[in-house]
């Protein structure tokens, strides 16, 4: 008896010390893992070196958890270049900003999955933080974007005349168009939100538009409860100068859908018009034409020709 009890007693010490030393380890690793990764001089000195960038080269995060507070220490990280951009077409240099080894991910990943691989082209440290350059030429220059400066010059109508508004909101009478920020397969993304009737042809036009080589854009679905109850297409159409260019049919499967189409450079007139088949939703008992299911496009002009050719 009094050897079982000695072994017992012996046994427990030994367990009890393995638990002091792994719960030990474990406030190691804890304190490791959540220890502060940069000081208020390190996002100081990072913000100083972001507003030295030029304007139109983007900066991004290569972790997106990072972004309240790195949009919270950095102004340059508020601009929509940097929360909801489009994809990486028309940056032929952008930054980007991480936390420790971090300087790629997997959205950036998904913004340049077209494109050849970006030239790196180093790193500045500021404490935990890093910000890395990159140079990719063959992204070409933007000359219009859609929603960025060009949105001033849109004229928008429906079947029923001229839409009133202007400066990113019109209203028509089947429906209103807005320049918002919109989640979209996940993600924030700054495009035109299109709420319209079921069946209405709202048309987009830009006179005058600076054209290069390209016009590319994406169209996606907003909403993701009404995304759940609706899966109805909606059909794009682009002319150029009165001529029918291209068409496009997109549904929310395929998430934030992108489109191109090969362009004369010049000054040209472009038109979209927009037909939504179905804009409302379902639920158990009934179809509800709320305008729920929102079509959200966004358009550029891009040029691929020698970046001293493009316009600033």
């Amino acid at each position: 008896m009094t050897v079982t009890t000695t072994a017992s007693r012996t046994r427990a010490r030994v367990a009890i010390a393995a638990l002091l030393v792994l719960a030990l380890i474990e406030c190691v690793c804890a304190a490791r893992a959540y220890r502060p990764g940069a000081t208020a001089d390190d996002w100081a000195a990072l913000a100083a070196a972001l507003d030295q960038l030029p304007a139109g080269e983007p900066v991004l995060l290569a972790q997106p958890w990072l972004g309240p507070r790195a949009r919270m220490e950095a102004p340059r990280l508020r601009g929509w270049d940097s929360v909801a951009p489009p994809d990486l077409h028309g940056a032929r240099r952008f930054h980007v900003v991480g936390l420790a080894r971090a300087r790629w991910g997997p959205a950036l990943a998904d913004d340049s999955m077209d494109m050849p691989d970006a030239t790196y082209a180093g790193e500045e440290r500021f404490g935990g933080l890093r910000l890395h350059h990159y140079a990719r030429p063959q992204a070409g220059a933007t000359l219009e974007d859609w929603v960025g400066d060009a949105s001033t010059r849109l004229e928008v109508s429906d079947e029923q005349g001229r839409c009133r508004g202007a400066g990113g909101r019109w209203t028509c009478k089947q429906g209103a168009l807005a320049l918002d920020t919109l989640e979209i397969a996940y993600r924030p993304r700054r495009c035109l939100a299109a709420r319209l009737d079921d069946g209405a042809r709202l048309r987009v036009r830009l006179q005058g538009a600076t054209l290069g080589d390209e016009l590319r854009g994406h169209l996606g679905f907003a909403d993701f409860n009404a995304r759940l109850r609706s899966d109805a297409p909606a059909l794009l159409t682009i002319a150029i100068d009165g001529a029918a260019a291209a068409r496009f049919v997109f549904t929310d499967s395929q998430g934030w859908a992108g489109f191109t189409l090969a362009t004369e450079p010049g000054l040209h007139d472009v038109e979209l018009e927009l037909v939504t088949t179905l804009s409302g939703t379902w639920s158990a008992d009934r179809y509800a034409g709320k305008r729920d299911h929102v079509p959200c496009l966004e358009l550029r002009a891009l040029d691929h020709g020698a970046p001293s050719e493009a316009r600033p």
